[in-house]
Formats: structure tokens, C-alpha cells, sequence
């Protein structure tokens, strides 16, 4: 395939952004309040920063199975783009109670003790994180390069900001 052809790359998204909606519309047909079907609605509405649509697609989703992997995670990732610190917290912390070496949840717990100013308790979850799967863990913390970091080191206070900024290489 020509990774440099426009005309390819564009009639390639359209084709599956295509299946990708009758799929979707099949999902809704079949199963319309599933728990995947609420949980693509979900993640729907949060793709498109639609925060508290995402959240009670999210809260259905776990409603109708409360033991799916991941979803706590991703509810507690769009809490957190929501600014709900500690309500994003508890979904991290639920989602570890199923799940205890899940490396999206034991970042993002870091991520909320960050924002909340505790420096040390984001470190010690970001090296547990790390001692589970060092290089997945580097690919969740590289999360920032698509915005969730960026909104997190954003909510921090101004004082533990240049902190971080001191401590950063250049």
C-alpha cells in the first residue's frame, strides 16, 4: 500500500468509517440496551467530548454488566476530562478491585493524586504501572501526545506545575 497517497488513505477511512456505522447500527438493532451497545454509545459521546452523555451511556453499560473489563477505566477517563477528580478516582480504584494489575487504571489513579497535588502517590503508582509491563505502561503515560495528559498537567495548581516543569528535561 502507498502510505503517502491521499486519494487511498481518504477512500480507505471512508470505507471503514462506513462498515464501521453499519456495524454500529447492527449492534443497536440486535442489542439495543447491551451492555456493548451502551458502551459504544459511550465511547461515542466521549470521542466527541460530549462528557455527561458519555457518562450515563458508561453508567448503563455497567449497570447491564457490572464485570466488564475496561469499562470502569474508560469512565473514569472521561470523569477526568470532566475535571471530577474524585469521582474518576473511585472508577479507577473499582476498576482495580477487578482487575489489580491494570495498567489504565493504576496510571490514571496517578494521574487524579497528581492533579490533586499529591506528587509522591502519582510517582509510586506510575513505577507499580511500570514493574507490571515497563513498555505498555510508557504507551498509557504517553497518553499526553492525544490530550489526556495535556488536560491533566492543565487542572494542576500553578505552584506544582513549575515544580514538574523544573524537574522535566528540556
Amino acid at each position: 500500500m502507498q502510505p503517502q497517497n491521499a486519494d487511498l488513505l481518504y477512500l480507505l477511512g471512508q470505507a471503514y468509517e462506513r462498515l464501521g456505522k453499519e456495524e454500529v447500527a447492527r449492534l443497536q438493532k440486535t442489542a439495543p440496551h447491551s451492555a456493548r451497545s451502551e458502551q459504544l454509545l459511550a465511547e461515542s459521546y466521549a470521542a466527541s467530548s460530549e462528557w455527561p452523555s458519555a457518562v450515563i451511556h458508561f453508567q448503563n453499560s455497567l449497570a447491564a454488566s457490572p464485570g466488564t473489563p475496561g469499562l470502569h477505566v474508560e469512565l473514569g477517563e472521561v470523569l477526568l476530562r470532566a475535571g471530577k477528580l474524585t469521582r474518576a478516582s473511585l472508577e479507577f480504584e473499582q476498576e482495580l478491585q477487578h482487575a489489580p494489575r491494570s495498567l489504565r487504571a493504576i496510571v490514571r489513579r496517578g494521574e487524579t493524586k497528581l492533579i490533586a497535588g499529591d506528587l509522591e502517590g502519582s510517582l509510586q503508582d506510575w513505577n507499580a504501572a511500570i514493574t507490571v509491563d515497563g513498555p505498555q505502561a510508557e504507551r498509557v503515560l504517553g497518553i499526553r501526545e492525544i490530550g489526556l495528559g495535556d488536560a491533566a498537567f492543565e487542572q494542576l495548581p500553578d505552584a506544582l506545575r513549575e515544580q514538574i516543569q523544573k524537574l522535566a528535561p528540556e
